[in-house]
Order: C-alpha cells, then sequence, then structure tokens
C-alpha cells in the first residue's frame, strides 16, 4: 500500500473539517408533530416542529394579510406584508393526531430564493411547498410572542402591531424672497413633545419627519423645488458634510463620519440619544432628500412616543416658534374616511371626489377573511357624511350578499348624482345615488355572462 503524503494527509484533514455543501433536494433534516398553536396576525395559521424551531407554509401566508407572489423563471418566492387581507379565509387547520414531538418526516434543500419584506429568508422544501422559520421574523420587525403555558406563539406584523408609523416634525413654507441659496441660518431645532411641536432657526425649509418600519428608525428630511426650497444653501452645506452616501455614490465608511455627526446633529427619542448614526442624500424630480438612519435606540410603537428632538448645527440665541402645519381639505376628508372604520382591520379602497362631495369606498373587515363593502358620501363644504349607501342597494333582490364590489364611479350630468357600479354573485347592477337626499336609485340591472 502506497504511503499517503504528509500534503495530501493535510488535504483530507481539511476537507473532513467541513460538512460537505448540500445539494438541491438532499435531505436537510427532519420534521415532527407539534403541540403548538401558530398564530399570524391574530389567525391560527398550520405549523410543523424542527429541532425547537417553529415552521409555517409561506404560500399560506396570502391569507394572513400577505402577498405572496411566485416567479418560476427566477425560482423565487417574494412575500410582503399588506395592512389589509382580502384573499378570502385562512385554511381550516387539520390537527395531528399524533403526539408532540413524533417524527413525521424528511424536509429538503431547496433552490427557491425566498425573501420577507425584501430580505432573505431561510427556507425549506416539505412536500413541494416551501416553508420559512416563524422565530426567524423577528428579525423583519414582526412581534413574536411565545405562551409557554398555552403553548400558543403568536406572530404579528410590524404596522398590525403599531410599530410602523411615521410622525410628522415640520411642513416647508415658501420664503418671502427669491434669493433661496442663502436663505436660513445653516442651522435648526425641532422638538416633539406630546404631541406639541416647536422649532427654531431653519425648521421651515424643509419637510421632516420620523419614521419607523419596525427593524429601525429613520428621519427623513425634503427640499422641495416647488416650495422654493430647493437650495437652501446654508443647511444644505451642512447637511451634505454629514453624509456618507449620496446619490447611490459612498464617498466615505459610515464609522468615518460618526464623531463628525454626534458634533454637529443631535436626535433623541424617548429621552435616549441617536448613536452611530448613518446619513444618506437622495433626490429627483423637484426634491433633495436626505436620511438619518438610527438603530441604537429601543422600539417603541407610535402611541408610546412622548419626546422627539432634533437638530443640526449651532442654534445658540436663535428663538423657537410654534410648527403649524396646514392642513388641506384632502387631509381634511381623509380624516373623516377614518372616523368611520368599526375595526382594526377595516382599510379604505378608494376615495373618489367629486366637484361639492367626495365618495369613499371602505372594506369592513371584522377578520380575516370576512369583507363588507360600505360606500359613503361625504359633503366636501360641511365635512357631514352619509349613512352606508350600500345599505339600499342590499335590499334589493340579489344583491344581498356582504361583499358588493362598487366600481366605475362616476360623476352625472345632474352634479349632485353619483353613479356607481356593483357586481356580487352573477349580477350586475347600475345606480346612483342623490348626493342631496342620500336616496339610492337602480338605473340597469343584468345578469353576467357565466360563459
Amino acid at each position: 500500500m502506497k504511503r499517503i503524503t504528509g500534503t495530501l494527509t493535510a488535504a483530507i484533514m481539511m476537507m473532513s473539517a467541513f460538512p460537505a455543501l448540500a445539494d438541491i433536494g438532499d435531505v436537510a433534516g427532519q420534521y415532527y408533530s407539534t403541540d403548538i398553536n401558530t398564530y399570524l396576525n391574530g389567525e391560527e395559521i398550520s405549523s410543523i416542529n424542527i429541532g425547537g424551531q417553529t415552521l409555517i407554509s409561506a404560500e399560506d401566508m396570502e391569507y394572513y394579510s400577505f402577498s405572496v407572489y411566485w416567479d418560476g423563471e427566477a425560482r423565487r418566492l417574494d412575500i410582503y406584508k399588506m395592512p389589509y387581507e382580502n384573499s378570502g379565509p385562512p385554511p381550516v387547520i387539520k390537527k395531528s393526531n399524533y403526539p408532540s414531538g413524533m417524527l413525521l418526516g424528511d424536509y429538503y434543500e431547496t433552490d427557491i430564493m425566498t425573501l420577507l419584506d425584501g430580505k432573505p429568508a431561510a427556507a425549506y422544501n416539505i412536500g413541494g411547498r416551501t416553508y420559512i422559520h416563524a422565530e426567524q421574523m423577528r428579525d423583519w420587525g414582526y412581534v413574536v410572542e411565545w405562551n409557554e403555558t398555552d403553548r400558543n406563539l403568536f406572530i404579528t406584523s410590524p404596522d398590525r402591531a403599531g410599530y410602523e408609523y411615521n410622525i410628522n416634525l415640520s411642513e416647508a413654507i415658501r420664503p418671502e424672497t427669491n434669493s433661496f441659496e442663502d436663505d436660513g441660518e445653516g442651522a435648526f431645532a425641532i422638538s416633539h413633545e406630546n404631541g406639541k411641536l416647536t422649532g427654531c432657526g431653519d425648521a421651515t425649509l424643509f419637510g421632516s419627519s420620523l419614521g419607523c418600519d419596525g427593524t429601525k428608525y429613520t428621519v427623513h428630511m425634503s427640499f422641495y423645488q416647488h416650495k422654493g426650497l430647493f437650495f437652501s444653501g446654508k443647511l444644505q452645506e451642512l447637511l451634505n458634510s454629514l453624509c456618507y452616501f449620496q446619490y447611490g455614490t459612498k464617498i466615505a465608511e459610515p464609522e468615518e463620519k460618526y464623531g463628525f455627526i454626534s458634533e454637529n446633529a443631535n436626535i433623541v427619542i424617548n429621552g435616549i440619544r441617536a448613536e452611530n448614526v448613518k446619513v444618506t442624500k437622495y433626490g429627483g424630480n423637484g426634491h433633495v432628500d436626505f436620511n438619518f438612519e438610527i438603530t441604537n435606540i429601543p422600539l417603541y410603537k407610535k402611541d408610546e412616543i412622548k419626546s422627539i428632538y432634533f437638530s443640526a448645527g449651532n442654534i445658540t440665541g436663535m428663538k423657537t416658534y410654534d410648527i403649524i402645519f396646514e392642513e388641506n381639505e384632502a387631509d381634511e376628508i381623509a380624516s373623516t374616511a377614518e372616523t368611520l372604520k368599526k375595526y382594526p382591520g377595516d382599510f379604505i379602497q378608494s376615495t373618489y371626489y367629486a366637484e361639492d362631495y367626495a365618495a369613499v369606498y371602505i372594506c369592513e373587515s371584522p377578520s380575516m377573511g370576512i369583507i363588507k363593502d360600505r360606500l359613503y358620501i361625504i359633503d366636501r363644504k360641511t365635512k357631514n357624511c352619509s349613512e352606508d349607501i350600500l345599505e339600499q342597494v342590499r335590499s334589493i333582490t340579489g344583491f344581498s350578499s356582504d361583499i358588493l364590489h362598487p366600481f366605475a364611479f362616476a360623476e352625472g350630468d345632474i352634479k349632485s348624482n353619483f353613479f356607481f357600479s356593483c357586481a356580487p354573485d352573477g349580477r350586475t347592477g347600475d345606480f346612483f345615488v342623490d348626493t342631496k337626499t342620500g336616496i339610492v336609485y337602480t338605473a340597469a340591472l343584468s345578469e353576467m355572462n357565466k360563459d
């Protein structure tokens, strides 16, 4: 027998120190029956157990307020959270008759690229379906809570849990002068204390907000050309010096800017100061934007935010003033429409503006898979709102189903008449409502061609 040389021996030892790369279709492990009840956005979803980890079906998530899109050519599965669901009721959960921990089968490596909210997620193939780790969803800002007593695992989207939101901090006001390059002081401060906003310096030269996506905070600043604030030279000169990334180009490592940012800008949320802030600059189509990304401050729900402070530059000696947002009619209509929601799951499908009124189409959703359409008329002058217009349509034979699908909104020749169509259960109907009286009239009824 030939002796293996030292070099070859070392190579073999090195190879044995690393596991062989798994091929597509290889067995990745075994899955087991579980007594854990898994809930996604408030409704139970089927789950399995692999070595103490809980897996849920990616394809089933479309019934739990997610969009699920399969690209067969790219072998890619995209899953995105949605503020509402519109795919029907979740599948009936089939409870296993096997005791918890019983081996049920193998799960396999897959070549399918699975992304949750645009970020890669570990995925496996079980019976031709894609499964992802439930607990890993924490990394995407989802609230994952375990109740040992009841053996329940609760997963909630960050928007539904209250961790995804925007809080407005300032609104750009067009200056009186036409010379914008030298406008302002080159410094500002904004204070948000229990809903009251005050500012100083250049706080009115840009629009800004604090946003939370469930994983981090971002303070967003925008300078608008149509507001005459596109340049704001002094302030933008300071902001440019804070950036490590501008218009798609990295100009420095983020770490190189941390100290300089700390000396020249300050962001404090609920008394905790932001550290190691990353600042980027973008722009286009009449605006210039700066983003301050913050990762060291604990995540709060929107109603838990009591104080926000944001400043840049030297504000010594500057007088403070109240920041008041100009509320336009569209905002007022939107506020009125929000009061029409009955349940947390309700959502506004569309809003139609006519000369004297607005029509608001709302989907009522008390729970997953249950949707009832409602239609309201709002007087644009008084902001008074009608009762649900579709209640009158439901009294017509053949139009009594919960989902009416109103569509094709239009204003008639008589400006007080609002036309709309409905198409439930094989029928179509054209209707109009007299916005002055609130009475609904039938324009035409017909059977749909089912062929």
